[in-house]
């Protein structure tokens, strides 16, 4: 959530004054919504990896595939993709529709960016450092410009870290 606030922003300036918070709402609603869809998504797949093979191995296998996908250019759309706007109405139903878009879309555009980071929180049981690491790899990448080999360096930092309290 913190990572979609100048989007947010965004909507709201976008928007006429009297209708700001609604338009805030709107594109909370899209936005929450989609991630709420890719959450039961996400757990499915992180619960049935889980079922199929030792926790230690299924970290790994997440770390690898985060790695992996900092490195691919569909990643790096996906994150040009965060940084789009869209025009909204001014008033009346076609602005509520706008917003809702606009949230929807933001949000489609992080959930391709971050899935595999996600996915990795997931895998590791949602522990504080992979939460924190996943967040502030997302965070350096989205308002930093953080390029793919430093980001694949960051999550071996994580994979050392989460080896070392794991074990």
């Amino acid at each position: 959530m913190p990572l979609a606030a100048a989007s947010i922003r965004q909507a709201a300036f976008l928007s006429l004054w009297r209708r700001r918070h609604r338009a805030i709402g709107g594109f909370l609603a899209g936005y929450l919504g989609c991630w709420l869809a890719a959450a039961i998504v996400l757990q499915g797949l992180s619960g049935a990896a889980a079922s199929q093979a030792a926790a230690g191995s299924v970290a790994i296998l997440g770390f690898m595939t985060a790695m992996i996908w900092q490195l691919t250019p569909c990643k790096a759309r996906a994150l040009a993709e965060c940084h789009q706007t869209r025009a909204l109405a001014p008033s009346g139903w076609q602005a509520d529709r706008d917003c809702l878009l606009y949230g929807m879309q933001h949000a489609a555009a992080c959930i391709r960016s971050c899935w595999a980071l996600m996915l990795l929180a997931s895998l590791t049981g949602h522990g504080a450092a992979i939460m924190l690491g996943a967040t502030g790899i997302a965070w350096a990448e989205r308002y930093r410009r953080l390029a793919a080999r430093p980001s694949v360096l960051a999550l071996l930092g994580l994979l050392a870290l989460q080896r070392s309290t794991a074990g």
